[in-house]
């Protein structure tokens, strides 16, 4: 995968009701030629052990050519991609864990 051209950010997304969420990016995924970010809400109203995670995709607004984050309506990739996800942060922490027992 290639370097994340997002970065590790904080966004505040505004919903259709106009109510505004902070998230943090947590990755960038390729699926199927198209890009999508999985993130968590920075500021959880209930207290969990469990991380929630969203997936958006990413697509041009077709009228300021600006990325845009959507909701992902079709559970089939939304569960190929949550899969992804799962997968890249194995691998993230497989190559941490190879780090440390290196130093």
């Amino acid at each position: 995968m290639e370097e994340n051209q997002y970065g590790s950010d904080y966004f505040v997304l505004t919903d259709e009701e106009g109510k505004e969420e902070e998230f943090e990016h947590l990755a960038t995924i390729d699926y199927e030629g198209e890009v999508y970010m999985a993130m968590t809400p920075a500021n959880p109203e209930e207290e969990s052990d469990e991380t929630e995670i969203v997936i958006f995709k990413v697509e041009e607004d077709e009228e300021s050519g600006e990325d845009m984050l959507v909701t992902v309506d079709d559970e089939d990739t939304l569960d190929a991609v949550f899969e992804k996800f799962l997968e890249m942060d194995e691998e993230d922490e497989e190559a941490g864990a190879e780090s440390a027992d290196e130093e």
